[in-house]
């Protein structure tokens, strides 16, 4: 969304439409970059906010920042104007965002790229309990340790997570996965992946995959739209390690549930269970499953697709049972983002 030109300062208005507290990546885009030179983003207290200021070549300018602890179903109030030299400056609350070339890490999951295009998941905890094993676990080279990530109950063993597939030919790693940002908000990796059309043709295709800087479980995974859909046969293959034993399916996420394990997958997308295949295993503690992105690329006009990854484990029981609220309060979270107002 853009607006015009407005007088300083400006007032904004955030608006939270879910019925909890959140905090969220809010990004407001302004025309005529020239206007709004020197300007910084402030709190109602005029405190200074953390923001990323981005430019583009048509003119545009970019504010991002963390719209924080925004109640329910209610709004805050911020400002844009020039820098403010005794206003106090307002750091974001505290919260992990590392990563690199291969792999991604909030407070709450570590998302690894491997070598071959495929995604491995494990859930974060700094402080686990000690389960009786001293057995070393390693990722990309590096041991896991207490210290980093207990692959205790978690997706440590699933590497055949996202496998992308174009005319039934998987895609492999041709080059080094590259880290575009790992900011104060973000992180972002893009792959570059290589199939070979025929002899004389290759077909490269670069998805995104990011998360959000703290406590969130959810990974986000945009898909650029490949060239000449709709004759194109487009999947995204996973191979999960455990047998699913319960399946919830709604109509924008469905949810996959191993008992034994106490772990599995939430897929957010909308129309998941209309395109989502499961497929025959010779194994039985794998689950082969087949998302036909194709038919949503014959059905959108769209430059990009966009799900998320919610993985799931013992912290979403409730007396024995999937805690569906929680799940819904993810995916309520993922379809409907802050949203801000030019107030005159």
């Amino acid at each position: 969304m853009t607006i015009r030109n407005s007088s300083i300062p400006i007032q904004i208005q955030i608006t939270n439409p879910s019925k909890w507290e959140r905090s969220s990546i809010v990004k407001i885009i302004f025309q005529n970059q020239e206007l709004y030179q020197n300007h910084q983003i402030y709190s109602e207290e005029n405190e200074e906010i953390t923001s990323q200021i981005d430019k583009n070549t048509q003119n545009e300018v970019a504010y991002n920042f963390v719209a924080e602890n925004i109640p329910g179903q209610a709004f805050k109030m911020y400002y844009l104007k020039p820098r403010d030299r005794g206003a106090n400056f307002h750091l974001p609350e505290e919260g992990l965002l590392d990563g690199n070339d291969f792999y991604l890490e909030n407070d709450a999951m570590r998302a690894v790229l491997e070598e071959d295009g495929t995604l491995t998941i494990m859930h974060r905890n700094p402080e686990p309990e000690n389960d009786g094993t001293e057995e070393k676990i390693y990722a990309m080279g590096e041991e896991l340790t207490k210290g980093s990530i207990w692959a205790a109950d978690s997706f440590f063993n699933c590497r055949g997570l996202n496998q992308i597939v174009i005319n039934s030919q998987p895609l492999t790693n041709t080059k080094k996965s590259k880290l575009l940002e790992a900011s104060d908000f973000k992180g972002i990796i893009q792959l570059e992946l290589k199939a070979n059309e025929s002899s004389s043709t290759e077909l490269f295709y670069r998805p995104l995959f990011s998360i959000d800087k703290g406590e969130s479980p959810v990974l986000l995974i945009t898909l650029p739209r490949p060239t000449e859909v709709p004759d194109q046969k487009f999947e995204v293959v996973f191979n999960l390690n455990f047998e699913v034993s319960k399946k919830i399916e709604q109509e924008n996420h469905i949810i996959l549930w191993n008992d034994a394990a106490h772990h599995g997958l939430v897929i957010i997308h909308p129309g998941i269970k209309e395109i989502i295949q499961f497929n025959p295993s010779s194994k039985p503690q794998l689950t082969q499953i087949t998302i036909d992105f194709g038919k949503k690329y014959k059905e959108t006009s769209e430059q990009a697709i966009k799900y998320a990854l919610l993985p799931i484990n013992a912290d979403c029981l409730k007396a024995g049972s999937i805690d569906t609220e929680y799940i819904e309060k993810y995916v309520f979270d993922y379809y409907n983002p802050f949203e801000w107002e030019i107030k005159k």
